[in-house]
């Protein structure tokens, strides 16, 4: 009976943990789930490292794993690995700091021949250069590299800009650079200028004070034209000769000059560098002011740095009287050139023939002067206020010293027709610094050797009207296109 009992307790068990298992299960679980807060607090209060001791006072450590830390040494090959590691760094930062000129250079070149600016582009370029091998020659290691593929893309626009004297110059003095030598686009520019040196070469041979000299030319240039009328790229050069010796040295009619552009442009018309400029000028010369205006604009657009498109575009707003478009002009100018020569000259123009004073003309001009560190054209434009002033023995001072600066120039490749210009106006200044001066000039005792320097000179239209009196400088240099040249 006891067993069959025990028996029957036991099995009321089992069927009572059959019925309700999922109770059973989860008092389990929230058994199991019970925090053990004083052990938990223990853990957080032992050494993260060891795990056995007590961590130090504001530390996550214990006092006996800190002490062991602070026993290490630290291996000897450890501290040239670090030593080697900083000098590293610091030569990197070294290179960094003396290429970061350079570099910015390129950069800003390479932005400025995205906009057109062809002129500020050559010069970043050539600057980048220059300024990689001044820094290595004040630390006579090349440790300043500028790229020789630079060499290339300063190349581009080389040809662009002032094809193809400069080009050609350019393109022989640094074509013996390998980057150079391989690349097929260089060695195309450098073959083509190779056949100007032939041409170069009749021009370079022409004495300018003898006309003779330059008629020889000229038949020299007839025989080659016969020769190469159907070698398409060597004709181009035939005529840019022909074109060359006509303007320079024969004094060809302008006129005439127009129509060997009009040839030269429908045979060539890829070659803007050539024709643009000219016929901004021609046009001017010709009266054809309209045709002279889109001509400057297309000028303008192929490169932002053509000084004499603004110059004559900004005449030809004087002559239509139009003070808002001379604005526009210089504004213009400033939006894609610094505050250069150029500029100051057109801003001193604006203020003799739009402005209420000369007297304030001339104290601006001053510090224009200053500001332009005795730029030609600005002083050249201060000797044409002194005349509007009657104060002739300055405006002769004033232009023998622009005449010196852009002579000085000249020998170094200024443009013929800024020494021109500036010739004419010395002519001028002397002239009625002879008749109304008052004989106290600086250079009173130059005055006999300048004007026979002059011996058969022929002065344009309106300086001869200054000089005979016909006209007064203010009636020329304050009113229609402010200047006699």
């Amino acid at each position: 009976m006891d067993k069959e009992k025990e028996l029957y307790e036991e099995t009321q068990e089992i069927s009572e943990e059959e019925k309700a298992p999922e109770k059973d299960a989860t008092s389990k679980i929230k058994r199991r789930s019970q925090p053990e807060p004083e052990k938990k607090q223990e853990d957080d209060n032992l050494c993260i490292h060891c795990g056995k001791n007590k961590k130090a006072a504001g530390s996550n450590y214990c006092s006996v794993c800190i002490s062991k830390a602070t026993k290490t040494k630290v291996p000897v090959f450890a501290w040239i690995c670090v030593v080697v590691v900083v000098l590293f760094a610091a030569v990197a930062l070294l290179l960094s700091y003396l290429n970061f000129a350079p570099a910015k250079r390129i950069l800003e070149g390479r932005e400025a021949l995205s906009e057109n600016r062809l002129g500020d582009s050559f010069n970043s370029y050539e600057d980048a250069f220059y300024l990689a091998d001044e820094l290595n020659s004040e630390l006579n290691w090349n440790l300043v590299f500028v790229g020789r593929r630079v060499r290339i893309e300063e190349a581009k626009v080389t040809v662009k800009l002032n094809a193809p004297f400069y080009a050609y110059n350019f393109l022989s003095q640094y074509f013996t650079e390998p980057e150079l030598r391989k690349n097929p686009e260089t060695v195309g520019y450098y073959n083509d200028f190779q056949k100007f040196n032939e041409f170069l070469q009749i021009i370079s041979a022409i004495d300018g004070e003898d006309e003779k000299s330059a008629d020889e030319a000229l038949e020299k240039v007839a025989v080659l034209k016969e020769k190469y009328k159907d070698v398409k790229d060597k004709y181009f050069y035939v005529l840019f000769t022909e074109n060359y010796i006509k303007e320079n040295y024969k004094k060809t009619g302008k006129d005439e000059l127009l129509k060997d552009i009009d040839e030269i442009k429908k045979l060539y018309p890829e070659e803007k560098w050539f024709y643009l400029n000219y016929y901004c000028d021609l046009y001017f010369d010709t009266g054809r002011y309209d045709e002279c205006l889109t001509a400057c604009d297309e000028a303008i657009a192929y490169n932002r740095n053509l000084s004499a498109a603004y110059l004559n575009k900004l005449k030809v707003c004087f002559i239509n009287d139009d003070e808002d478009a001379s604005n526009a002009v210089l504004g213009a100018y400033l939006g894609s050139n610094s505050e250069d020569d150029t500029y100051y000259a057109m801003k001193i123009m604006m203020l003799r023939r739009f402005g209420d004073s000369i007297d304030s003309t001339i104290e601006e001009c001053e510090k224009d002067i200053l500001i332009a560190e005795g730029a030609p054209e600005v002083y050249r434009q201060q000797a044409l206020n002194y005349l509007v002033k009657g104060d002739y023995d300055s405006a002769f001072d004033t232009a023998y010293n622009a005449f010196v600066t852009v002579y000085n120039l000249y020998s170094y490749g200024a443009m013929d027709i800024q020494l021109s210009e500036t010739r004419e106006t010395l002519y001028v200044c002397a002239k009625l610094y002879e008749k109304n001066g008052s004989g106290m000039s600086e250079f009173h005792s130059s005055l006999a050797d300048i004007l026979a320097s002059f011996e058969g000179y022929t002065a344009s239209e309106n300086a001869a009207a200054l000089i005979d009196g016909k006209k007064t400088p203010a009636e020329i240099l304050t009113e229609g296109m402010a200047d006699f040249v």
